[in-house]
């Protein structure tokens, strides 16, 4: 080769080195059930929902000096919204940037006075459906997902196989083979058809499911977060997007234990593929973290999960810096949902949220711009580079001006919330909720029916049938229809939809609520073509 080809020839290596190098690496880390009253820096409590705030009770010691720091150096969300309160229909809006009514999956034969789709664990991503991962593999970004799943086609292969074995308390070789066998299909399935190029260490849905062996009744937070560390690694000089979905803490709320159990012995060897030869080891010794909180004070019990959370985020910023990679890299903290109240339009869609930016952010800013999940795909193609399809129709809407310091952005005019028959519209001020249920159920709240719970108590009939004892908290839960001005009143307390002086602002956001359900019904309708 002559000079003058060498030259040319290490041009190109050098410009396409540089262009890796200048697009940011990005990491999401989707937290399971998180809520605000999970948070020591970031939020005043006294100013959002939780359960603590309803009840009245002391706010918990959290040692989280990671996340602390985090905080410190983000930009924080005050207004973020989950579009559906429940761990899938949070997943698929997340990945696709859609609302979770427009899953091509949902079933449109309504029953007599059913006028939406009943949105539960039922909303699934089609293989090759345009989402985050699809996107960011078009930008020639590395990808990789570890831990929960629970919103693609073609889960129920591997529950079923577990299931098969979930009444065994030891399992065979025979059975540990066929598990792990159905796992490294899914693992295919994921990199050949949602465009992962890793996707080895993945949970179908929750660990704990009651369908699984008891031997796999455990989140492998060891075995994720190694996987995690090690695609850092192994992508560290090229553009890269881990999402990082953990089965952390999903726990009640004011209860964030279980450390001890996720990080003994078996908590670091059993994983949904099988058992491991050796446990990974590298999140640190449980009596480490249990001594952090005790010399903060901290109640171990009932906290030592949300410290076992900072750990991993203190691993991957280590990581991070290890590779030169910290400060080109947008890291997104953030929860699927709050467990207060979840699986409802009240306190769960709204969440904590943080992102950090190094090279952007230098230093902690607050935004009240209403923003949401859907929001995440358009925003991150932008800070990718990545073309989105014209064929492709997202409902979120690019927040990139907060993340460049643009303060005037406002994100949307209003949020749609889609949870079990609930439609609610957040809107200014305001948040309207409205029941669209059968008539039967409709009839049934209305006549404050009851059934027989698995204690044999008598229980009121709600709105769906795991509402999460959002009736103790929320005294309006039964009522149809529901208005609230929600700076004022996060908690949803005084319900304003029959106060005459609001009659106009109900017939407005009834008014866009209905017609935006309209609008998606369409959408969804064209996925099943």
């Amino acid at each position: 080769m002559n000079l003058k080809k060498l030259l040319a020839a290490a041009a190109v290596i050098l410009i396409t080195a540089t262009a890796a190098a200048e697009k940011p690496n990005v990491i999401i880390f989707y937290l399971d059930d998180y809520d605000f009253d999970d948070m020591a820096e970031g939020y005043d409590l006294e100013h959002y929902p939780s359960k603590q705030l309803a009840t009245g009770g002391e706010f918990q010691i959290v040692v989280t000096p990671n996340i602390d720091e985090l905080a410190r150096r983000s930009l924080i969300f005050d207004y973020f919204h989950i579009t559906s309160p429940v761990c899938t229909p949070s997943r698929y809006s997340l990945l696709t940037g859609q609302y979770a009514s427009t899953a091509y999956n949902l079933d449109n034969n309504f029953e007599p006075g059913q006028r939406v789709h009943n949105i539960t664990w039922n909303t699934h991503i089609k293989s090759g459906q345009y989402s985050l991962a699809k996107m960011f593999k078009s930008a020639g970004y590395a990808t990789g997902v570890f831990g929960k799943l629970h919103s693609e086609d073609g889960l129920e292969k591997l529950r079923a196989i577990q299931r098969k074995y979930q009444n065994e308390t030891e399992l065979s070789p025979e059975a540990w083979a066929e598990i792990s066998s159905e796992h490294k299909k899914l693992t295919d399935q994921m990199e050949d058809e949602y465009s992962w190029d890793r996707a080895d260490r993945i949970y179908p849905d929750n660990a704990g499911s009651n369908y699984r062996p008891k031997q796999l009744k455990v989140f492998n937070v060891d075995w994720v977060t190694e996987g995690a560390l090690n695609f850092i690694e192994e992508n560290k000089n090229e553009p890269f997007f881990l999402y990082f979905p953990v089965n952390l803490p999903h726990s009640g709320p004011g209860s964030r234990g279980g450390a001890a159990h996720r990080l003994s012995e078996h908590g670091r060897l059993a994983t949904s593929a099988g058992m491991l030869d050796k446990a990974p080891g590298v999140i640190p010794d449980v009596s480490i973290l249990h001594e952090q909180i005790k010399k903060a004070g901290g109640n171990i019990e009932t906290s030592d999960g949300l410290t076992l959370i900072d750990a991993m985020v203190g691993l991957l910023n280590q990581k991070l810096r290890e590779t030169n990679n910290f400060e080109n890299t947008v890291f997104v903290f953030l929860s699927d949902h709050q467990a207060f109240a979840k699986n409802t339009p009240h306190a769960s869609p709204r969440v904590p949220c943080m992102i950090r930016w190094p090279d952007k952010i230098k230093k902690q800013r607050r935004s009240g711009a209403l923003c949401a999940n859907i929001d995440l795909l358009p925003t991150l193609a932008e800070v990718a580079g990545a073309e989105i399809p014209e064929d492709v129709l997202l409902n979120g809407k690019s927040f990139m001006p907060l993340l460049l310091g643009k303060k005037k952005f406002k994100g949307h005019e209003s949020i749609l919330i889609e949870i079990n028959y609930a439609r609610a519209m957040v809107k200014g001020d305001y948040k309207y909720i409205e029941y669209f249920a059968p008539d039967e159920l409709s009839d049934e709240v209305a006549a404050k029916a009851t059934y027989k719970d698995k204690d044999g108590n008598e229980t009121r009939i709600g709105w769906f049938g795991k509402r999460y004892y959002a009736d103790k908290y929320f005294k309006n839960y039964f009522d149809r229809t529901q208005l609230y001005k929600t700076a004022k009143d996060p908690l949803d307390e005084i319900n304003l939809v029959n106060n005459p002086e609001y009659k106009a602002v109900v017939e407005e956001m009834r008014k866009e609520l209905t017609a935006e359900i309209e609008v998606l019904k369409k959408q969804q309708l064209l996925k099943k073509l």
